[in-house]
Order: C-alpha cells, then structure tokens, then sequence
C-alpha cells in the first residue's frame, strides 16, 4: 500500500525516541501486507508488526497532535469581533487561518475586566511556513473585523 502517515514517538523536551513507530498504510489488503513482515529484518532489527488496537490508535492521535504542538507556532491574535461567542469565534479562526498550515489549537483568552468578552487569541499552526503565512494575513478582514 501506499505510507500516508510514519510517527516515531519522542517526548517533546527530548530528542530520544521511542522503539516503536505508528505507520499509517492505505490501499486494499494493506494492513494483511504489513502484518506478513513482522519477523523480518531492517538494519540489523527484528520488526514486530501488529494490527492497530483502539487504544494504540488513540496514543498515536495523542503521540501526533503533542509532537505537531511541539513544532507549531504560535501567534497572538487580535482584532476580531468579541461580541461574538467564544466557539464561533474559534472557530473563524481556525477556518481563517488553515490555509497557512494545519491549525493545532486555539485557544480564546477571556478580558479580565469582562470575562464573557474575549480580548485576544492564541493560535497555534502546523506546516512549512506557518509562521510566514500567518504573517501576511496581518490586517486581514475576518467578518468585516482587520486582524492584527
């Protein structure tokens, strides 16, 4: 089949990784053809190959979604319409700022002085030039609001 996806697990403070992988494989009977390796050698290395468990694939959502954070960058947003619900403003956000890269997080800080009314927003983007391409929406129009 054809690899869509390979996740070597390390802990993000770290540069250790872990010994196993999570590969994803897609096309017909890939899963069989993977499975008929286990046994084999690669580099010196007995593969143990095993069918994905529910809860190996929720560690490897997990494993992936930590390791993108770990590499994304994060910006501060402002500008939008706060009298907006937290949720849709969320999730303008992440539909504004996809084409910059794989949106990981945003999370809406709350005003201090009114809590029920944000302030600004953390967004968090994934991808080769993220940082760059989130740049240059700078003074964008979102709804009739300039982010900046």
């Amino acid at each position: 089949g054809k690899v869509k996806s390979v996740c070597i697990p390390h802990a993000y403070y770290s540069s250790t990784i872990k010994r196993y992988a999570y590969i994803e494989i897609l096309g017909k009977k890939a899963i069989e053809r993977a499975l008929k390796l286990s046994g084999s050698e690669m580099d010196g290395h007995k593969l143990v190959v095993t069918p994905p468990l529910r809860q190996m694939k929720k560690a490897r959502r997990k494993s992936l979604k930590t390791d993108r954070y770990s590499r994304s960058k994060t910006m501060d947003v402002r500008g939008y319409d706060t009298s907006l619900p937290r949720k849709i403003i969320k999730s303008a956000l992440v539909k504004h700022f996809s084409s910059c890269g794989e949106v990981v997080e945003v999370e809406v800080m709350p005003n201090l002085r009114n809590p029920k009314t944000p302030k600004f927003a953390y967004v968090s983007i994934y991808g080769e030039g993220a940082k760059e391409k989130a740049l240059q929406l700078n003074g964008s129009d979102m709804g009739g609001f300039k982010l900046v």
